[in-house]
């Protein structure tokens, strides 16, 4: 039996050649609803087919978890807290999530796996947002109990921040949340560009919002909140900006039913304000408030880009 701590993960980095670290795990949290959503960037950041795996093996809707999807090399798995027992097989059934459990500040998690899925456990445990791990082996069956600090999900929606000259809302909205990751103790976990009714006479040109969800530890919510409102307010070119902040694993359904119907007809600020008060959602804005509208659907399409970029 051979038994690795996290930092005797990261001392083989290096000198085993086939240990291939993975890029970053971050847990988000729905204390009320004691569910998880675990975002995990395969090794290295660039491995599509491990992911891809993972995503097949590790993201089946039974046991733990509820639901998986996967962008590039990156896999997010919705979880409920709990254990679940089973028994592995090869080529079949080579790996699972078998624990989730929220303590204090921490999400635990334990995973296993067999031959190749076990070497993968090394790489998670020397993963950037791990704060501790314990990966266990014994004749080709790998266990690895690992300790991430628990992050709420900031979803954050803007619109109407160019002219038709000068800016571009997504590409403003991206630099955002890389300066925040870049900046702060805040990760840049995911990312929409919303496509809105194509004939609404007050658009840009294209006619599309932005989102991008952020994993922040709850005390600094309202810190974050603020440094967006400054970059926005510092960068925009627009009279109009739009800002829509949310604390949750996803949208609610009053606002996917709002995108619904942003996407098919002109839609107005007061049904978004209406909206917003009902979900507990803070909107923004700068002078006028038309971005509002735009800001609060696209927080419905974080978790579906493809879907939500569609005409």
């Amino acid at each position: 039996m051979h038994v690795y701590r996290r930092s005797d993960v990261l001392r083989l980095i290096g000198t085993v050649p086939w240990l291939s670290p993975f890029k970053r795990l971050v847990a988000l949290v729905d204390e009320e609803k004691r569910l998880i959503e675990l975002v995990e960037e395969h090794a290295r950041g660039i491995c599509i087919g491990g992911a891809a795996w993972a995503k097949l093996h590790y993201g089946l809707r039974e046991g733990l978890v509820f639901k998986s999807r996967r962008e590039g090399a990156r896999v997010f798995y919705l979880l409920r807290e709990g254990v679940y027992e089973t028994l592995l097989k090869p080529s079949y059934a080579p790996a699972a999530i078998t624990e989730v459990q929220i303590e204090n500040d921490l999400v635990k998690l334990c995973f296993v796996g067999l031959a190749g899925a076990g070497i993968a456990l090394l790489g998670r445990a020397a993963a950037e947002g791990v704060y501790d791990a314990e990966v266990v082996e014994e004749q080709g069956y790998w266990k690895a109990k690992l300790s991430i600090p628990k992050c709420v999900k900031l979803m954050v929606g803007v619109d109407d921040t160019d002219t038709g000259s000068e800016g571009a809302t997504w590409a403003l909205v991206n630099e955002c949340g890389y300066m925040l990751e870049s900046s702060s103790e805040t990760y840049y976990v995911d990312n929409a560009i919303v496509q809105l009714y194509p004939e609404n006479p007050f658009k840009t040109q294209n006619c599309a919002s932005s989102a991008i969800a952020l994993g922040v530890r709850p005390k600094h919510v309202e810190k974050i909140q603020e440094r967006i409102i400054g970059f926005l307010r510092g960068n925009t070119r627009s009279t109009r900006t739009g800002i829509a902040f949310y604390v949750g694993l996803e949208a609610p359904k009053l606002v996917q039913k709002f995108l619904k119907r942003a996407r098919k007809e002109l839609v107005d600020v007061e049904l978004a304000r209406e909206v917003a008060m009902k979900t507990g959602i803070k909107l923004c804005s700068f002078q006028e408030e038309r971005g509002v509208i735009g800001a609060l659907a696209a927080l419905a399409g974080l978790g579906k880009p493809e879907v939500v970029a569609r005409v």
